[in-house]
């Protein structure tokens, strides 16, 4: 059939042939470009997902942490408000310790101050940091956390000694990360000055809680049952340190304070409004919870 043809039409007829063949394999290796290009999308598509997903645990994880910055700023603010028209330093911003004592070493000196009940020449009233021992003199201490140590009521080696780590650096601030702080080389030598280690447990008829503690070895602070005292509202962890530091550690301790002995452990500011019978209220009906549950 193809020998009647002419040579035109079998050149033509090859020439069509060709082109349909070319059009099929152009078609086939365009097919697997975008098949290519597909899959490729689609790795980008599952990579942007991936990032997207961590964006939004990271930013969860940020909000979380903004919400407990902003809690423990609520209490500190419930624990120290700050004074109407007050002209006292600004925590956090308090000049070195050394410029404030020449300032004011250089206005007593300067001034003669005459107030009622004052007379000329009468020593100034310690501040807390002018107060007990000399916690700066502990090795890795210094006048820093001294002095925060002291503004919360930690005034003596004793007082330090009787803390864990974990209420020091509450005190002092510290965060996780800072691995230069040694608290526990703190409390040992606090410990040792105070004369602590060579305390030892003495036979009693009938203690009193106070002369049990008193009495008992001295070993670590974790060994003392210790109730969470800043499940009660209005004591922060300020407050419960200086409970801690004066051997107040569980509800029934607290409940059985006077609200004058309360106010002379954790000595309010005068502009402070602190609900001390409520404090007290409160522990009286946790430690009937605690002490219903061992019952």
């Amino acid at each position: 059939m193809l020998g009647n043809l002419s040579p035109f039409a079998l050149i033509l007829i090859g020439f069509i042939i060709g082109w349909i063949v070319e059009w099929v394999i152009d078609l086939w290796l365009r097919q697997r470009r975008t098949d290519a290009r597909i899959a490729q999308l689609e790795e980008v598509v599952q990579e942007k997902d991936a990032r997207l997903i961590e964006a939004q645990e990271r930013a969860r994880a940020a909000e979380e942490r903004v919400e407990e910055l902003e809690a423990e700023l609520r209490e500190l603010r419930e624990e120290e408000p700050a004074p109407p028209l007050s002209f006292e330093e600004t925590p956090g911003m308090a000049p070195p310790l050394e410029t404030e004592t020449i300032a004011r070493d250089v206005s007593i000196t300067e001034t003669e101050v005459e107030a009622p009940g004052i007379e000329a020449g009468a020593p100034p009233v310690p501040s807390p940091v002018e107060q007990g021992d000399d916690l700066a003199s502990i090795p890795g201490l210094g006048p820093a956390y001294a002095r925060l140590l002291k503004e919360s009521g930690v005034l003596t080696y004793e007082d330090l000694a009787r803390l864990d780590e974990s209420d020091v650096r509450a005190l002092i601030r510290a965060r996780p990360s800072w691995t230069g702080v040694d608290v526990g080389a703190w409390i040992a030598e606090a410990r040792r000055r105070a004369g602590l280690e060579e305390v030892r447990e003495e036979a009693v008829s009938a203690p009193s809680r106070e002369e049990e503690r008193e009495a008992a070895p001295s070993g670590p602070i974790e060994s003392v049952i210790r109730d969470d005292l800043t499940r009660i509202k209005g004591i922060g962890r300020v407050y419960a340190g200086k409970l801690y530091a004066a051997g107040i550690f569980t509800f029934a301790d607290l409940a059985a304070l006077t609200e004058e002995r309360l106010r002379e452990i954790i000595q309010p500011r005068e502009w402070q409004n602190i609900d001390l019978r409520s404090w007290i209220e409160q522990a009286r009906a946790l430690a009937a919870q605690e002490q219903g549950k061992h019952d």
